[in-house]
């Protein structure tokens, strides 16, 4: 609400420490705003390509499990989907099965609907989706979506709720340094630390598949350093310490 958006605001300009999430009222508001020349702006300006990458490392592990048959769906849930952007790569992963989208901005949710790809989309925050369906997913999707949240210890917990014994969480991040996480007030966004990364997947019982640095994007000319995470979900549950 107005208070989240003025206390991102004073952090941006004072000592204040940021908020653990930008707030989904100012995110919402940002993307209905860019929804018309999102898809744009992220391909040719910025160089997007992290849904590719992402694909790819699905595809990789998947074929290395012997899973990659088109006779094996998946049930897949893009969160933050956008416009859409993952929907066609995602649609080819999921088969006959189901693929199911939800972002903040209606805006872009609309646009979404217009690839005809998404068997479910849904104008909510990604929070509540998740907990909406307990065991329901064999992969879930966030492409440059935890950029907006410090803390993703609140994700995390529903995200291994959601998916099914195996099934993989697939994610980008921008770079960060040190042990945790960064706010970066030019930007409003975060970027989380590998250590970080690896401690929250042990604390949730999830494997690491992979985790490698890319370059999603570029800004004003100059690469933006992230991590392609794919996690596998274990058997046991998580051991819910604290991440720090």
């Amino acid at each position: 609400g107005d208070a989240a958006k003025l206390h991102e605001a004073l952090a941006a300009v004072t000592n204040l420490p940021p908020p653990s999430q930008a707030s989904p009222a100012a995110v919402g508001d940002l993307f209905d705003r860019y929804a018309d020349r999102f898809d744009q702006h992220l391909r040719e300006t910025l160089g997007y390509r992290v849904p590719e990458l992402i694909a790819a490392a699905v595809e990789q592990a998947r074929a290395a499990a012997g899973q990659a048959r088109p006779a094996e769906p998946m049930d897949v849930l893009d969160l933050g989907c956008g416009t859409g952007l993952c929907g066609p790569l995602l649609r080819r992963m999921a088969g006959a099965g189901l693929l199911a989208g939800v972002d903040l901005s209606p805006a872009m949710i609309e646009r979404a609907r217009g690839r005809g790809v998404y068997d479910r989309l849904e104008a909510a925050d990604l929070l509540e989706a998740l907990g909406k369906r307990p065991a329901a997913y064999d992969l879930l999707v966030a492409a440059d979506v935890l950029i907006y949240f410090g803390d993703l210890t609140p994700i995390f917990e529903p995200a291994v709720a959601a998916l099914r014994p195996g099934g993989l969480f697939a994610f980008s991040v921008e770079a960060g340094e040190g042990e945790r996480f960064q706010f970066h007030p030019a930007t409003r966004r975060y970027a989380h630390a590998e250590p970080y990364l690896r401690r929250l997947a042990d604390i949730f019982g999830l494997r690491v598949v992979k985790l490698d640095p890319i370059t999603g994007r570029t800004e004003a000319g100059k690469p933006v350093p992230g991590f392609l995470v794919l996690l596998a979900a274990l058997s046991g549950g998580p051991s819910r310490e604290a991440a720090g």
